[in-house]
Parts: C-alpha cells; structure tokens; sequence
C-alpha cells in the first residue's frame, strides 16, 4: 500500500516511469516525492528532480559525465551554436510525428545531459501546438540532471540508467537520443508500437576542423553503421543529413567546446594547448538525424 497517499496526486505525471527496484510497477507522482504500489519510495530533490538510479547500476560514485564537462557543454549550447540542430529537430517533430496527437502523449530524452534539445523542444511545441504531453528527460549524470531541473520545471528529470530505462514497456512516443550512446533493446522495449525513435550522430565532417588540430590522422567513420546496428529492433523511415559551420568568436568557447566533446580525454597535452591557444575557430558541423520505427510494424 502507498504511504503517505494523503499528499496531492500530479495528474500523469509519471505515467510511463518504472520503479527501478521491482522493474514492472507504474510510478505515481505526489507532490514531494515518486512511489509505486509497493511502496518504494523516491523523492524529489530541492530542484525538482528525481534519482532513479540504483546502486547496481553504478560503475563509478559518479557515473556519466562531471560538472566540468556539463558546465561546458550547457554554456556552448546556450549561446546558440548548435541551435539549427534543435530547430530541425523541432520541425520534424511538429510536421510529422504529432499527427495525431493522442491524448497522454510522451517523449523522452535519453542521455538528455543538461536538457538543452528537450526543453526547446517542448518550447517549441508549447507555442505552437499547445500539446499537452508528458515530457521525460534522463540521464545517468547527476549534475546533468541537476542543472537540466533548475532551468525547466515543466519537464520530470530522471538520474537513470540508458542500460536499464525507469520506463514502462511500450509507453513512449517519441524517443530522442541527440548524441548519446545507443542501447537500442532497450528503446525497442519501452517504445510503443506506433513510437519512433529519433537519433542524432555526428557524420563523416563533424568537427573536423578540430579533429585535424588534435589528431595526427582521422579514421573515417564507417557508413549505415548505426542503420545496421538497429536492423535487429528498427528499420530506418527517414534520413536528414544537416551540415553547417560555426564560427566560434571566444576562446573560452572554443575551449567549453572542446571539453563536451570526447576529444578532451583523447587528445594530448601539447594537441589541446594548440587549440586553446586559436582566438577564433570555424568548425564544420556535419550530422545525420535519423528516424526508425520498430520492426514488424
């Protein structure tokens, strides 16, 4: 039996969220904290976020990526770099994938980091379509989420694993993953039959400018690899190459840039102190959004 069910109900709120501990029961959401008919408890921090990660699940006492490297990536990302990335995510989203909108909709963003795509996501949908959909942003990061959570309260922000998703079998709509490692059985599970998951990689010329500064040689990325790697869960419906350059005018940029990346652990010393040492920096960004469905449909 839940306790404390005197506490006030949020309608839906977490309707597709799974309690991590029996793997099965729906989480219901009141007011200061998540429970499940069982009577496992999780409560929501000061922020507003909620950690469904569980110990076993932990490869490290901070799994997922350090402040440094959120901090970093959050401040490049707000001052709009990568923003026609959102913007075409946005428009694929609105024009093709929410008709019709069902009622209790849900998207969630895994590997979602600081929240930045899903939360102009849902802006954007706010605005222009008045959808009322349940929005889940997860993430193995702890100071990902904390910081996702102090910036948009409309969105319920996990701890959780990719691994093992705190989601319910065959409840999402949509599911993003914009740079983020790819557990494909388990977006197959927790999408619904008529679901799609949405997928952003970096292609063949992403930041190769960069690259070349850091790197004595590139190795040239192998083609449809992630088309091939889902074809046991997902069949491709559509391909949107997007490509663009940035300038980046600050070398504190290049350097928040550079530190999101994973190029910050593979490169050598004398590599990066070259790149930092660049007033400026015009980089190519060279991307692949893909959109599968789920095989057998």
């Amino acid at each position: 039996m839940m306790p404390h069910t005197n506490q006030k109900i949020t309608a839906n709120e977490v309707s597709a969220l799974m309690c991590p501990v029996c793997g099965g029961e729906k989480l219901i959401g009141f007011e200061k904290y998540l429970g499940c008919a069982k009577g496992h408890i999780y409560d929501k921090a000061r922020q507003g976020y909620v950690n469904l990660l569980s110990a076993n699940q932990k490869n490290s006492k901070n799994p997922g990526d350090n402040r440094m490297m959120v901090k970093s990536r959050a401040k490049f990302l707000n001052e709009g770099y990568y923003q026609p990335i959102s913007n075409t995510l946005n428009m694929l989203i609105t024009n093709e994938y929410l008709k019709p909108v069902k009622d209790n909709f849900h998207i969630a963003d895994i590997g979602c980091g600081e929240g930045y795509y899903l939360s102009n996501l849902k802006q954007h949908l706010d605005s222009h379509l008045k959808v009322k959909a349940n929005y889940y942003g997860i993430d193995i990061s702890k100071e990902a989420i904390k910081l996702a959570a102090g910036h948009n309260k409309g969105i319920l922000w996990c701890v959780g694993s990719a691994i093992k998703l705190p989601l319910q079998e065959k409840t999402i709509d949509i599911a993003l993953s914009v740079f983020a490692p790819l557990y494909l059985n388990e977006y197959h599970r927790v999408l619904a039959d008529m679901g799609r998951l949405i997928t952003v990689t970096p292609s063949t010329l992403h930041l190769i400018e960069m690259r070349n500064i850091l790197f004595s040689s590139i190795t040239e990325k192998e083609k449809d690899k992630l088309v091939k790697k889902a074809e046991e869960y997902f069949t491709l419906e559509n391909c949107l190459p997007l490509t663009f350059k940035c300038r980046i005018g600050v070398q504190e940029d290049i350097e928040s840039l550079l530190a999101m990346t994973p190029f910050y652990f593979k490169s050598g010393g004398e590599k990066k102190a070259e790149l930092l040492s660049l007033k400026e920096l015009t980089v190519t960004v060279d991307v692949k959004i893909s959109v599968f469905k789920k095989r057998g449909e």
